[in-house]
């Protein structure tokens, strides 16, 4: 069922079974109003979900007597019962519960909330720049997708392309001048970037090309193309480096992560990891902090029906010597898409963003290291979360919004957003600069890269 925003009254009870879509015509202000005699109910993996600009904050459900949420339903709005509320077994709310005269009873629930406006922040945030770093190029639009800075920290390596069939580049983006500087040609559809340490060479994934680029960062040159059609891999994605080893891996179906041996001349593949799903960008654990200091992190969409596409996000813990699968978290409650990982400095909590296109709640899914268990659900009123960057000292998070067009400031210790930021159309990928003082993240259909500068710096 889908409604419109407005007034709904029920003389009695109601029950929500299945999918109940609200649409919000593109008005990110639309109201709704549920006005219940007496109970609320909703089926077991019950939802609800928004289109076209809705958002939780403006859904009311006035309760006459008592609400029950089902056993894994996804449910949003802000509830207000006369008696009691009760959330039973991993259901979750984004919105808020209020009971009148009753307990508001919990059981492995999650229930969030977002503020989606600007209020007071002790930064703040301003758009100084728009610079294209894809042109159209006949008449085919250009796409800017990876975002990473430089081992040295001078530049921003941007990751774009103009068509799927053709090769794509690297556009080198001057952090002094927030000009383009040089390009270089690499496979088509390249999508990440990561550096070797101290960054002799850089590895770009070509997600239409099924290869990875090997570039000699002094040089500017491409020294190898890695084949990764032969494993196979035929959409690799995130990259990583740790230890003399790079890991890719793939937005395809080929539920694989190949690790290679970057010591060897030309390099070889140490082994191709099985992961239950495909997987997004991912990172690594600073070497001696936390429990998995020194390890690699990987999200991963677990498939549960291949027919629908349904699944829920998981988190790997990935040992890069023996290139093992070593832990695991995971939120079955939850349809959305993992799509990046980072850590905090310390190596103790992971933030995951979680991509929904469909009408769910999405956000930043922060996980316990220690525990490997859910923190909190973050919401940042974009359901389709992306790319994700935090700082230098872990008290701030940026979480690209694909959908608002936005990009999330997230203060940690709160675990709320602090500033909202407008820039480009889809935003992707984020890159701070070594102080940072700035922030650096694409807008993938418009190819191009908005600068933020950030007083005081994060």
């Amino acid at each position: 069922m889908t409604l419109l925003p407005g007034v709904y009254c029920f003389a009695s009870s109601a029950q929500i079974t299945g999918a109940l879509t609200l649409d919000g015509g593109g008005n990110p202000n639309a109201v709704w109003v549920f006005e219940i005699g007496s109970t609320l109910t909703t089926a077991a993996n019950s939802s609800v979900l928004f289109i076209n600009s809705g958002q939780h904050r403006n859904v009311f459900w006035q309760i006459g007597s008592s609400a029950t949420v089902g056993t894994g339903s996804a449910f949003q709005g802000n509830m207000l019962a006369s008696a009691s509320i009760t959330l039973t077994t991993n259901a979750t709310v984004a919105g808020s519960v209020l009971a009148l005269n009753g307990a508001v009873t919990l059981d492995t629930n999650i229930v969030s909330t977002c503020v989606c406006t600007l209020p007071y922040a002790p930064v703040s945030a301003t758009v100084v720049k728009t610079i294209t770093v894809a042109p159209a190029s006949d008449s085919i639009a250009g796409t800017a997708i990876g975002a990473t800075l430089s081992p040295d920290g001078k530049s921003v390596w941007v990751a774009g392309y103009n068509g799927t069939a053709t090769p794509g580049f690297v556009s080198l983006v001057d952090v002094a001048s927030e000009s383009v500087g040089q390009s270089i040609a690499v496979g088509a559809g390249p999508s990440d970037i990561a550096f070797t340490n101290p960054g002799g060479r850089a590895f770009v994934t070509n997600r239409y090309g099924a290869s990875v680029s090997v570039v000699d960062v002094a040089n500017l040159t491409v020294k190898q193309t890695i084949d990764l059609s032969s494993i196979p891999l035929q959409a690799p994605f995130g990259v990583v480096y740790k230890g003399g080893h790079v890991l890719i891996t793939t937005q395809g179906s080929d539920n694989l992560a190949p690790e290679y041996d970057i010591e060897q001349n030309p390099i070889t593949l140490h082994q191709a990891i099985a992961l239950p799903g495909t997987s997004g960008r991912p990172t690594s654990i600073p070497t001696g902090m936390g429990r998995f200091g020194n390890k690699l992190l990987v999200p991963v969409f677990v498939v549960t029906n291949t027919a629908t596409g349904a699944g829920y996000p998981e988190l790997d813990v990935v040992n890069p010597t023996t290139a093992k699968v070593v832990g695991k978290a995971s939120m079955k409650r939850s349809g959305s898409v993992p799509e990046a990982v980072v850590v905090s400095p310390d190596g103790k909590y992971a933030y995951v963003s979680l991509f929904n296109s469909t009408g769910g709640t999405g956000g930043v899914w922060v996980i316990s290291l220690d525990t490997l268990s859910t923190k909190t659900v973050i919401l940042t009123c974009d359901t389709a979360n992306y790319g994700e960057a935090i700082s230098a000292d872990g008290k701030y998070l940026l979480v690209t919004g694909f959908l608002e067009d936005q990009v999330a400031l997230i203060d940690t210790a709160t675990d709320t957003v602090d500033v909202i930021i407008k820039g480009g159309h889809q935003p992707n990928a984020i890159a701070l600069t070594n102080d940072n003082s700035q922030a650096f993240f694409t807008n993938q259909t418009d190819g191009t890269v908005t600068v933020v500068s950030f007083s005081p710096s994060l």
